[in-house]
């Protein structure tokens, strides 16, 4: 049975990750650091195991490149650990930050042997981890793990003929259209003959198939 980490106070623990980017880096990430922030109740000391777990410092409290990188704005990096933490869970729900709480303590209870409460929290702690990481990729995969293409629809292409447009489309069955936009220079003294012989040309050559 795999085990997973977890907070009582997950929305601290949110808070602080959201506030990382504004503190220094400390020489050890412990109690004492956490109580200067303000986190002196018990339960708050549970954010340091997720702390370890993420590979944000080290087993001594010490941060490392992964909290620096975090710290820098690098959300990729907290992404990461989340997806090797969670590697179980992204391999069974590639989009796991966005399946439903219920989902998830599913998971994670037929994965380890934590009671109801814990697995709450399991899944809290999941929630706020996620919010605070960039999956923006897991969300392109689906659960194939083939990644998903919007469909988009086809836009007319415009091809060029001696200078004049060419309007070619396709529709939804795959077959091609072709509009052809056609321009005569006629003498500006053409009479009346001349215009119903061009009109009786193009019924011929056009509109009949008949070859030029």
């Amino acid at each position: 049975m795999a085990t997973y980490r977890y907070t009582n106070v997950a929305g601290k623990l949110g808070n602080l990750l959201g506030r990382l980017g504004t503190l220094g880096v400390p020489r050890k990430v412990d109690a004492q650091w956490l109580t200067g922030l303000g986190l002196s109740a018990s339960n708050d000391r549970t954010i340091l195991p997720v702390f370890k777990a993420m590979g944000l410092i080290e087993t001594d409290g010490t941060p490392t490149d992964a909290w620096r990188g975090f710290r820098a704005g690098d959300k990729g990096v907290l992404a990461a650990k989340v997806k090797e933490a969670y590697a179980d869970l992204f391999n069974t729900y590639p989009d796991a930050n966005n399946r439903s709480n219920s989902e998830l303590a599913s998971f994670f209870k037929t994965h380890s042997d934590a009671g109801d409460r814990a697995i709450d929290n399991t899944v809290f702690t999941f929630r706020a981890l996620c919010a605070s990481a960039d999956l923006t990729q897991a969300n392109g995969a689906t659960e194939s793990g083939a990644v998903a293409v919007a469909e988009t629809p086809v836009q007319p292409a415009v091809l060029t003929e001696g200078g004049k447009p060419l309007r070619v489309s396709a529709s939804a069955n795959g077959a091609i259209t072709i509009n052809i936009n056609i321009q005569l220079a006629l003498p500006e003294k053409a009479d009346e003959a001349t215009y119903d012989k061009f009109f009786a040309a193009m019924k011929k050559h056009l509109l009949s198939g008949d070859p030029a």
